[in-house]
């Protein structure tokens, strides 16, 4: 809350974290909004129009919100599990060099590793070139269902072929 960025959380959950981050909101006006509730339309928006997005799920057996960052171009930060392990590739040097690096991804359910993840996210944002090749990456990924159906048949070709048909 003290590094100038500002906080714009969408959702719901457990009345005990929505009581708190309300508070935070009306002590910090201007930097954090709080809106309760499922909004699809206001999500789009506020994903395509921010600069980072934040999804430090517990679980997440797809997620589609963090492929419309992608598209929108704007990098999540996420924890590694379900969808967002599959659809999210960390940003580190290597990533990078090699033109995979999408977002920002953390490991365990803490607070210290999350913040990490966002402050890794934070620096990068200071560097245009860095940022610009992570959105670029991030628009640039496919996951329509033509490729999905090719990435099917070419498993099942592999699998015919592996049976000798």
């Amino acid at each position: 809350m003290y590094s100038g960025v500002q906080l714009a959380i969408l959702g719901s959950g457990e009345a005990q974290y929505e009581t708190q981050l309300h508070e935070l909101a009306e002590w910090r006006p201007g930097l954090v909004s709080t809106v309760f509730g499922y909004n699809e339309g206001l999500a789009h928006r506020m994903i395509a129009g921010g600069d980072i997005f934040l999804m430090p799920s517990r679980f997440e057996p797809c997620g589609l919100s963090q492929m419309y960052g992608m598209a929108y171009g704007t990098p999540s930060v996420v924890r590694r599990t379900g969808g967002l392990a599959d659809t999210v590739i960390d940003t580190n040097a290597d990533s990078l060099l090699n033109g995979t690096a999408t977002g920002f991804v953390f490991e365990h359910e803490t607070a210290s590793d999350f913040l990490q993840a966002v402050q890794r996210a934070l620096a990068s944002f200071q560097s245009n070139d860095i940022w610009h090749t992570i959105q670029q990456n991030g628009m640039a990924q496919d996951f329509g269902w033509d490729k999905a159906a090719k990435d099917y048949l070419d498993v099942y070709r592999k699998a015919l072929a592996a049976t000798g048909h």
